[in-house]
């Protein structure tokens, strides 16, 4: 029973009144609901959810809570919404990538009116827990109860649960979690897949299976088993293997594709899902309709070349639990974000060949006279997103005003609503952008996409501890977007809610100085619709030239995610975190004799991040400057956790 039942229950034993009140905010496309739950008329609870059901029902954890009905319901309740034992065991053992779960009823007794029923959970084909209840389903959650307070207790492990059968030959380690590989990698690429039996033999104490795998309609490989779930995993599994060495390890470098019968931004999309076709075969990836893949392109205006420097995909950011004031997680995994780290890092390489080689390896910076670093002549920097950034740019529906198909240099914003440029702020687990003035106290929240970028069309993509080095920022000739798109909506988020480009309006007195960048859409954005989305995050860029994949959930590397074995440099923290461009950050500026000219200097070592970013003291007045300029508008302050970079 879930926490609206429990209350209603509840309600009816005591004669209480419940009544619900809901609220919501957000645009028709992004909802964010609050629902608050009374009893008589007094609060005892709170919810908030991006669907109205979802809020109810963590309003009524909330109520169950603090009226102290059903202990054991409370007990097994996970993150104030499923309260059900079989959920509860399902997500325990598919994090060990074990989904061969079963129930079974194996009796039913008692007279027709108040029967009992026993059920046998069957976890990988071992018998794990006998449970009874008067439904099947009370008997199967019984069931699975027992299993979670064997595991709460130590005395049943995974390893316990293991699908190896030490009778049947083909019991060497296969991957649990084979078959969701190649799901995966098949729908991302929207072929068929099917599994059918070729064959049993053996006596009926000992069979054995064949199975055939076709992708496609053609015949990939067969898969034996002692049982046909076993054969299938045996399949997908050599499968996988198949494709992996047929794909080999080659990751593009220089050579990327060119597609000169493709308008400008269309070539820059369809380089960006080329090359991360390309850079993902060796990873879990579900490319989804609710996943984003962004990157940083260089384009080099002499030769018309076009490369792609990073990539980054993924919708979410860490959970509160796991965030740390040590630097060492990825705090947001939106893809803008992780496509802009990628960029940073590859800066980072190049500005350390400069100072060691005096030449870069891609022809993207020059050193000057003055030692400081500057991009190249006829280099321009491009960013292209597969669906619009959360927040401002997204705060518009199909009927308000506005071109979809508009593109250009000279921006056209729209502010007709004075919800629309307002600062706002994504929150833990997907509940959409608010307002930052409506964020709640007690909840992890991060800038948006919108407002990140609006930003970088400020104070440049290089970031404070770049900015000691670079001569000037790093601005962006180019948004490109896929879906999701409004032209005069993105100009007004993406940098004229700051300062409008128009000459003509003198009434500005804004000292920012702000990039105002083509704004584009895309027609080729190919992501096939395949379901819901996961916490997953990849980048890659052209200097590392590797591709780590993390969870957004934890900010950190998560080496179960890759098909093949992960790159050598795989560890815990990822080389996007703090932390890692931090050092190297230290690389390349290191302690210099202050008896050198001040223009042969650089700054530094310093004792934290923080106190590192604060040394670009340019760079912090103009963010200041910017602060300021989002108040005076009347478009909220903006929040950010410094508590986390002092390290």
């Amino acid at each position: 029973m879930n926490a609206k039942c429990i209350l209603n229950e509840w309600k009816q034993q005591y004669e209480k009144v419940i009544e619900y009140r809901p609220q919501e905010s957000g645009p028709d496309h992004e909802k964010c609901f609050r629902v608050n739950v009374y009893v008589d008329g007094a609060l005892y609870g709170t919810g908030i959810g991006s669907r109205k059901k979802e809020a109810q029902q963590r309003a009524a954890i909330s109520a169950v809570q603090q009226l102290g009905i059903n202990t054991d319901f409370i007990a097994f309740t996970r993150d104030g919404i499923e309260a059900d034992p079989k959920s509860q065991l399902n997500e325990k053992l598919q994090e060990r990538h074990i989904r061969n779960i079963k129930y079974t009823e194996i009796s039913r007794t008692g007279p027709a009116h108040e029967p009992t029923f026993t059920v046998q959970l069957f976890i990988n084909d071992t018998a794990c827990a006998i449970g009874t209840g008067n439904s099947i389903q009370n008997a199967a959650r019984s069931a699975a109860r027992q299993i979670l307070i064997q595991f709460d207790e130590g005395s049943l492990t995974f390893s316990d649960i293991s699908d190896q059968d030490s009778n049947d030959e083909h019991s060497y380690a296969i991957p649990k979690d084979a078959k969701c590989i190649l799901n995966d990698w098949v729908q991302s690429r929207r072929k068929s897949i099917s599994y059918e039996q070729a064959d049993k033999y053996g006596p009926d104490h000992a069979l054995n299976f064949e199975v055939d795998l076709y992708i496609g309609g053609e015949m990939i490989t067969s898969g034996f088993g002692t049982s046909l779930q076993r054969a299938e995993l045996d399949a997908a599994n050599k499968a996988v293997q198949q494709i992996s060495e047929e794909r080999g390890v080659c990751y593009p470098r220089m050579d990327f594709p060119r597609y000169p019968h493709l308008p400008h931004y269309d070539e820059l999309a369809m380089i960006t899902h080329k090359t991360f076709e390309s850079v993902t075969h060796n990873v879990i990836v579900s490319i989804d309709k609710e996943s984003v893949v962004a990157s940083v392109i260089m384009e080099n205006c002499l030769t018309g070349q076009k490369t792609v420097l990073s990539l980054g995909s993924g919708n979410v950011f860490v959970d509160e639990e796991s965030l740390g004031n040590d630097g060492e997680t990825v705090i947001d995994s939106h893809a803008e974000i992780i496509a802009k780290r990628g960029f940073q890092r590859v800066l980072y390489q190049e500005v350390c060949r400069l100072k060691k080689e005096n030449k870069g390896t891609l022809g993207m910076l020059k050193r000057l006279p003055s030692g400081k670093i500057a991009l190249q002549n006829g280099v321009k920097l491009h960013l292209y997103i597969s669906k619009a950034p959360c927040g401002d740019g997204s705060v518009f529906t199909l009927s308000q005003p506005g071109s979809h198909t508009d593109t250009g240099n000279i921006h056209l914003p729209i502010q007709s609503d004075k919800k629309q440029g307002l600062l706002r702020a994504k929150i833990a687990r997907g509940e959409g952008a608010i307002p930052v003035s409506e964020l709640p106290d007690d909840r992890l929240h991060k800038m948006s996409c919108s407002d990140k970028i609006c930003k970088w069309n400020v104070l440049g993509l290089q970031g404070a501890l770049l900015s000691s080095v670079m001569d000037s920022p790093l601005f962006l000739s180019s948004v490109v977007v896929g879906d999701v798109y409004n032209f005069n909506h993105l100009s007004r988020a993406l940098c004229c809610r700051v300062k409008r480009q128009s000459p003509c309006l003198s009434s500005e007195t804004s000292a920012v100085i702000v990039n105002h960048p083509d704004i584009a859409i895309s027609t080729i954005c190919d992501l096939p619709e395949i379901g819901k989305s996961k916490p997953v995050s990849v980048n890659w860029n052209i200097v590392d030239d590797t591709t780590e994949v993390t969870n957004g959930r934890t900010g950190k590397v998560s080496i179960d995610l890759y098909l093949t074995s992960p790159p050598p440099d795989s560890g815990i923290n990822s080389r996007l975190c703090k932390k890692e461009l931090f050092c190297l950050y230290k690389t390349i500026t290191p302690s210099q004799p202050h008896n050198r000219p001040f223009y042969q200097r650089v700054t530094g070592r310093h004792s934290d991040y923080h106190e590192a970013k604060q040394s670009s003291q340019q760079y912090q007045k103009k963010k200041t400057d910017l602060y300021r300029t989002f108040v005076e508008k009347g478009f909220g302050s903006w929040v950010g956790r410094e508590d986390v970079d002092h390290f």
